[in-house]
C-alpha cells in the first residue's frame, strides 16, 4: 500500500514535472464514462520544468474551486533535495513559480504531504534524511503555515518520529488526515529496530494532543491489519480505538 521511495534522491532524474490535473479536475475537458471505464484526456499542463535535476513526489490540496497548490520535491540546480509549493488560482490553466516550504543545509528532505486543518492552518509533513557514511538517521516533522501556503515555518513539537540505520531504511511517507475532530498521522517503519530483518514494513499512527504527537498506535505490522471503530466526533479530542 506504501511503498518506499528507495534511491530516488541518488538517481540524477532531468524530466518535465507534467501533473496530468486536467484528467480528473480541469474543467476545459471533463472526464467522461467509458464502456470499460473513465476516459481520460490527453490533455497535459507543466506546472514546473528543471532547469537541471529531477521532481519526484506530487501531492495536491484543493483549497477552493479554483485555488490549489501542489507540493514536490526536487533539487533543481543541485545540491539536496527540498520541497516547494506551487499554485494555481484559475483552476489550473497556470501554475505560479514554486516557493520553498521546507529545505535542509544538511541533508534531503521529501515525501511532503499538505493537509488544511478547520482553522485555516495548513500543515505539511515531510521526511528529513542526513546520511553519515553508510549510517542514515531519519527523521519525520511538519511545518505550517498561517497565508495558505504563501509562507511556512515549523510546528513546535512537530516531530513525529525518528530512526536511525545502516541501511536505507527507517521512516516513510507521512500522511496527515484528520479524523472526527482529531488530527492524526500514518507512516511507515521499516528500520531494523521496529521490524528486525522481516523485510516487512510497519504501519503506525499518531494524533495530536494540542502540543506534540502521542503514542504511536500499531495499524500493522507487516502482513497483519487491524480494524479502526470510529471515535466520538463531537465534543472530544479521544483518538480512535484500533483491534
Amino acid at each position: 500500500m506504501i511503498r518506499k521511495q528507495q534511491g530516488r534522491w541518488k538517481r540524477p532524474l532531468a524530466f518535465i514535472l507534467m501533473l496530468v490535473l486536467a484528467a480528473a479536475s480541469m474543467p476545459m475537458t471533463p472526464a467522461s464514462a467509458a464502456s470499460t471505464g473513465m476516459a481520460w484526456a490527453t490533455q497535459q499542463v507543466p506546472i514546473y520544468t528543471p532547469p537541471s535535476g529531477g521532481v519526484w513526489y506530487p501531492r495536491l490540496l484543493k483549497l477552493t474551486p479554483q485555488e490549489w497548490l501542489v507540493s514536490f520535491d526536487t533539487n533543481a540546480g543541485g545540491g539536496n533535495t527540498r520541497i516547494v509549493v506551487s499554485r494555481t488560482q484559475n483552476g489550473g490553466y497556470s501554475w505560479s513559480a514554486p516557493v520553498t516550504a521546507v529545505s535542509s543545509p544538511t541533508g534531503n528532505v521529501g515525501n511532503g504531504q499538505m493537509m488544511r486543518l478547520p482553522n485555516g492552518e495548513i500543515w505539511l509533513a515531510y521526511r528529513h534524511v542526513v546520511q553519515h557514511g553508510s549510517t542514515y538517521d531519519i527523521q519525520l516533522n511538519v511545518r505550517r503555515s498561517f497565508d495558505g501556503g504563501y509562507t511556512w515555518s515549523d510546528l513546535p513539537g512537530g516531530l513525529i518520529g525518528s530512526s536511525t540505520a545502516t541501511s536505507f531504511k527507517g521512516l516513510w511517507e507521512p500522511h496527515l488526515e484528520m479524523i472526527g475532530n482529531t488530527i492524526a498521522v500514518l507512516y511507515v517503519d521499516d528500520s531494523p529496530a521496529a521490524v528486525g530483518t522481516t523485510g516487512q514494513q510497519n504501519l503506525y499512527m499518531k494524533t495530536w494532543n494540542g502540543n506534540s504527537w502521542g503514542n504511536r498506535i500499531t495499524i500493522s505490522d507487516g502482513p497483519h491489519f487491524r480494524r479502526m471503530i470510529a471515535a466520538p466526533t463531537q465534543g472530544t479530542r479521544t483518538p480512535p480505538c484500533i483491534r
